[in-house]
């Protein structure tokens, strides 16, 4: 499984979801909440729901929803990588680190949940450690930029430049415009303009 595999399994949900990943959020609230009212045993509605409350950085309601969609789908690991993230944004690196460990059981092929326990390792200042799990990221699935602008960024805290460039290059192959991508290179030039 990996971060392509979000597809609900019932496609009437599928324009929801949609929805929530163009930024169509009111949309996506109001299709999510119609579902979970009527189905309230899908858990793929109660991750929408959580999805759109964690975008619009409604974290505690997030968790909700999305701990809800756990009970009801315990063997899937995307439940406890979303119930994982979210509490990542919410400061508890500890109990992310352990969620995300939970999916890998499940599922050790899960990208999303190696490249999130990079990102956390990050966040707690072991970018040393982070380097490994970013590296199995991109074997395991090297379509999504965001994965080799995490790299990048690991590379670059280790004082990698090169390799840092390497990889916030391979990631605007994948996605021209992505923004935190061009934000690190223009760091990166920055710091070479002073110090030449």
């Amino acid at each position: 499984m990996n971060w392509h595999d979000w597809r609900p399994r019932d496609p009437a949900l599928a324009p929801a979801f949609d929805a929530w990943r163009r930024g169509e959020l009111a949309t996506a609230r109001a299709a999510f909440e119609r579902a979970a009212a009527c189905h309230p045993d899908d858990p793929d509605a109660w991750r929408g729901l959580g999805g759109v409350a964690w975008t619009e950085g409604a974290l505690d309601e997030a968790l909700t929803h999305f701990l809800r969609a756990l009970r009801l789908d315990p063997g899937n690991p995307l439940h406890w990588h979303n119930v994982g993230l979210t509490h990542r944004d919410l400061g508890h690196p500890d109990r992310a680190l352990h969620l995300f460990a939970v999916a890998l059981d499940l599922d050790p092929c899960f990208e999303p949940a190696v490249n999130e326990i990079g990102n956390v390792l990050v966040d707690v200042g072991r970018p040393h450690e982070a380097l490994g799990w970013y590296d199995l990221a991109v074997a395991l699935d090297g379509t999504r930029a965001v994965v080799w602008h995490n790299r990048g960024v690991c590379h670059r805290l280790l004082g990698r430049i090169a390799e840092a460039r390497a990889d916030f290059a391979r990631a605007l192959e994948l996605h021209p415009a992505y923004h935190h991508t061009l934000v690190e290179l223009s760091r990166l030039d920055a710091a070479s303009e002073m110090a030449g």
